[in-house]
């Protein structure tokens, strides 16, 4: 079966933290209340005021950046207040290499906001080489990591994390050890750390989602029904959730064909983008097709084919269309058709245990 492949982001941005590896100025501590308060033309007014006049400018610069990267968005612009930052504490020997941490670590973020992963990762690496006490950097390594979809490096890296108590550290340690464990199908881990986010927030859709969906690769039927349930409940416009009851349907209801189309059918209303729902509707009817005559006079070849392009067309790495469209030429007694898709999609990846049947079926292919 296919495996949802979008990626749940994460980004656990802080607008306050203690700064306390610089000095306490009064004029910045008031610049922060401001910020505290929403004003924030006061706030970078006083800011850019301190970095022109104080040679002590270190921390205004950070804050500067904070404010433009979080507040404004404009997380380009951030870069040069966090730069500015590190050329100041690097010019006053009163500073020490774990100052900064957090400069480096605010370009972190402002990287993976602009989706330049690698060098996001590089800077949140260089955060935490300044200061290995500093969880966040860690968080960040390995949010950076899970981007550029290296999963097993990303677990790798939550070892380091030391203060699993602080709330915000926890929320993103569990969320980035669970999605992880998904994707690399370990069911019962991720599992653990879904209950483990349920129980800090039962409100949040996505959770329950995916505890659903951990648990009905595990085989538990109702368990996994109920989560799915409980996901659309609190979300009823998340494809993602509908494609996951039209799985559940598929893996444990496989009968109930009109279900299951309908749920595919309401997530691709929902994002027309969404490959695997594309992919899924079209699978359905076609081993349908094969086992059910009432079918033979309602789906259609070109249809069928359709929803298997479109598959290709919104993601080119979801290689299994192929032998789905290699499956659907043949039931409709298209051979040279069905042994173009078969021969193109073996060239691509390793023949998947769903169609593991065509391996004799196409032995006359050339």
């Amino acid at each position: 079966m296919i495996i949802m492949k979008k990626m749940i982001s994460l980004l656990i941005a802080f607008f306050f933290v203690p700064f306390f590896l610089f000095s306490q100025e009064i004029s910045i501590k008031n610049a922060v209340e401001l910020m505290d308060k929403e004003e924030y033309s006061s706030a970078e007014e006083m800011l850019l005021s301190i970095s022109t006049h104080s040679e002590n400018n270190a921390k205004a610069y950070y804050y500067l950046g904070v404010l433009h990267a979080d507040v404004y968005g404009k997380h380009k612009e951030s870069l040069v207040f966090f730069d500015s930052s590190v050329d100041a504490i690097n010019s006053n020997e009163n500073f020490t290499e774990k100052d900064l941490a957090l400069p480096y670590y605010g370009m972190g973020n402002a990287y993976f906001e602009m989706g330049k992963y690698d060098l996001s990762c590089s800077y949140y690496e260089q955060a935490y080489k300044k200061d290995k006490s500093f969880s966040l950097s860690v968080i960040g390594i390995a949010m950076a990591e899970q981007a550029l979809g290296d999963y097993k490096s990303s677990l790798k890296t939550l070892k380091k994390v030391k203060d699993i108590e602080d709330g915000e550290i926890k929320l993103a340690f569990y969320e980035l050890s669970a999605f992880a464990h998904y994707i690399l199908n370990d069911y019962k881990e991720s599992l653990v750390f879904y209950m483990l986010l349920i129980d800090i927030d039962n409100q949040v859709a996505y959770y329950h989602l995916l505890k659903g969906m951990s648990e009905m690769w595990l085989g538990f039927e109702e368990e996994a029904n109920k989560s799915l349930l409980q996901s659309l409940e609190l979300n009823n416009t998340d494809p993602e959730t509908h494609l996951g009851l039209a799985i559940w349907l598929d893996v444990f209801k496989d009968g109930e064909v009109e279900k299951i189309i309908e749920r595919c059918t309401k997530a691709i209303e929902l994002d027309n983008e969404m490959a695997d729902a594309y992919y899924m509707r079209a699978f359905v009817k076609t081993k349908t097709y094969e086992t059910d005559v009432i079918y033979k006079k309602i789906f259609t070849l070109d249809e069928i084919i359709a929803d298997f392009e479109t598959c290709l067309e919104l993601d080119k790495s979801f290689n299994e269309s192929y032998f789905g469209m290699a499956y659907a030429y043949k039931l409709f007694d298209q051979k040279k058709k069905a042994c173009i898709s078969y021969k193109k999609g073996l060239s691509l990846i390793s023949l998947p245990d769903e169609y593991g049947f065509l391996k004799k079926e196409m032995t006359n292919c050339k």
